[in-house]
């Protein structure tokens, strides 16, 4: 996988462990391809400091029409800096709450979440996350998000010592538990990309493109 981070000023990034990880990065720049060529808005859902518009840029794609939203003002400012770091402007940052979007339905090309489910408490709270970025992206619009694999036993250990000793939630997921979760909302898996290992069942993560049901891969 290219290292688009190469070619960025990283300097403004605080939390260089949370935001630089090997898996963390490898999922944003996964999810910037899967933007390249979209003819319309791009929203991402809980864009912390914008590293995925910093990375998208240093992919050469126009980031023009790139939306961010996060809930968190100290890492909105975040971005600002690292935007400015990397000469970089135009691009709109939004305090909001992913589970109640300030967006109208169906009025966005590609709305995306890279890692956060992995941070939420339960099914149903991914759940409800998801059908709200569905809500808001257009008839044949895809959402992108990742989530951490169960079937890895790596990350299950990982996550079950985490959940026994961690001061905030980590959950990982098997790939038909979100293929229900999705089907609950009339959406379906068009594309899931496998990151941080060759095969497929032993991923650390996979990334996911979704569309409603019936409508064009």
């Amino acid at each position: 996988m290219v290292n688009c981070c190469r070619s960025i000023d990283l300097g403004g990034v605080r939390r260089k462990k949370a935001f630089l990880g090997t898996l963390t990065s490898n999922i944003r720049e996964a999810a910037v391809r899967l933007t390249q060529g979209v003819n319309g808005r791009v929203l991402d859902v809980g864009c912390g400091n914008g590293l995925l518009f910093v990375e998208a840029k240093a992919s050469g794609i126009n980031h023009g029409g790139y939306l961010g939203l996060d809930s968190s003002w100290e890492l909105l400012l975040e971005a600002k800096e690292i935007f400015r770091d990397n000469h970089m402007s135009g691009i709109p940052l939004i305090q909001g709450d992913g589970f109640l979007l300030p967006i109208k339905n169906r009025s966005i090309a590609r709305v995306l979440c890279v890692n956060t489910l992995f941070n939420l408490k339960s099914k149903k709270e991914v759940m409800e996350f998801l059908k709200e970025m569905g809500r808001s992206c257009t008839d044949n619009g895809k959402i992108i998000f990742d989530f951490r694999n169960k079937h890895n036993p790596g990350i299950r250990l990982k996550y079950l010592w985490h959940s026994l000793w961690g001061n905030f939630p980590t959950r990982a997921y098997f790939i038909k538990e979100i293929k229900a979760i999705l089907e609950k909302f009339g959406f379906r898996i068009l594309r899931i990309v496998p990151v941080g290992k060759p095969h497929k069942l032993l991923a650390l993560a996979y990334l996911v493109e979704a569309g409603r049901a019936g409508s064009d891969p």
